[in-house]
């Protein structure tokens, strides 16, 4: 279940707030940097010790995908507008909001088009009763916490938690 907590940009008062990451509580504070000229996220444990301080960047909105088939344990994905991956990499990506729930979650895609990708699912889901987004995101939080993810939304302000 992910978590939103707004954002209330200010170069004058630090923001904060205290999601629970891999199930304890941390101390987020978003502050501006006069020197670097931007805004930096800084995580404390309840001790007050430093976990990470890491330039804020935001991850855009997810893309809703126009159609998803599977052959041979083959997903292809074609979106309704161009991703702005490059062609013949390998993205982690996000899905969500497909019916059946199989579609969702993180995967390695394989971008075969400006608006096409493909990633391998062992299981064949069926067909989509319901088409959902490809998200790319930037886990703020990488490489310090195992399950949860920190992801700023720059299009909203919203800082997002998962779990």
């Amino acid at each position: 279940m992910t978590t939103y907590y707004q954002f209330q940009p200010s170069e004058n008062e630090a923001f904060n707030f205290q999601p629970t990451l891999d199930g304890a509580v941390y101390t987020i504070i978003v502050g501006w940097s006069l020197f670097g000229q931007r805004y930096y996220v800084q995580c404390y444990t309840n001790s007050n010790t430093l976990v990470f301080n890491v330039p804020l960047i935001g991850s855009q909105d997810g893309i809703h995908i126009q159609s998803a088939s599977w052959l041979n344990g083959v997903v292809t994905m074609t979106c309704d507008v161009p991703h702005n991956f490059i062609v013949g990499s390998t993205v982690n990506a996000t899905l969500r909001g497909f019916v059946p729930e199989q579609y969702n979650g993180d995967h390695q895609v394989f971008v075969t088009s400006n608006t096409t990708f493909t990633f391998p699912l062992s299981n064949n889901p069926g067909s989509p009763a319901s088409l959902g987004y490809v998200d790319y995101n930037i886990n703020l939080s990488a490489g310090y916490f195992t399950r949860s993810t920190l992801v700023y939304r720059q299009s909203n302000q919203t800082f997002e938690v998962n779990p």
